[in-house]
């Protein structure tokens, strides 16, 4: 059985800037970033993100920060699974149509942390 995963998004992936700088620019800006992941069309395609984080506070921030939760991510990725089913469907397309509109704000919100 084949699983198609669409993944987009990850921070490790964006060139020129590295996955920390990225981090701490969204959690400069977090209130977008959590509409945009809060969103009902996102959440019911993506459910929530999942990355690597780390294991501990990175040093320069304190355990009361408001975004240490955020801070401590490594990858933020979206990911929406399509079982064989899913893909032979007729409705395929479209599907995967949808998944990518419901995509765009948050790879949209991305390139804006990293420009």
């Amino acid at each position: 059985m084949a699983t198609l995963i669409t993944e987009m998004g990850k921070i490790e992936d964006l060139e020129g800037v590295t996955p920390k700088d990225c981090i701490r620019r969204i959690s400069r800006n977090a209130a977008s970033f959590k509409r945009i992941r809060g969103n009902r069309t996102f959440k019911s395609h993506f459910g929530s993100l999942w990355g690597e984080t780390l294991k501990t506070i990175p040093k320069c921030y304190g355990r009361d920060h408001p975004e240490i939760e955020l801070l401590r991510r490594t990858q933020i990725c979206a990911v929406e699974e399509f079982d064989d089913g899913s893909v032979l469907s007729p409705r395929f397309q479209r599907n995967a149509v949808d998944n990518i509109l419901a995509m765009k704000p948050f790879i949209d919100y991305l390139n804006s942390v990293i420009a």
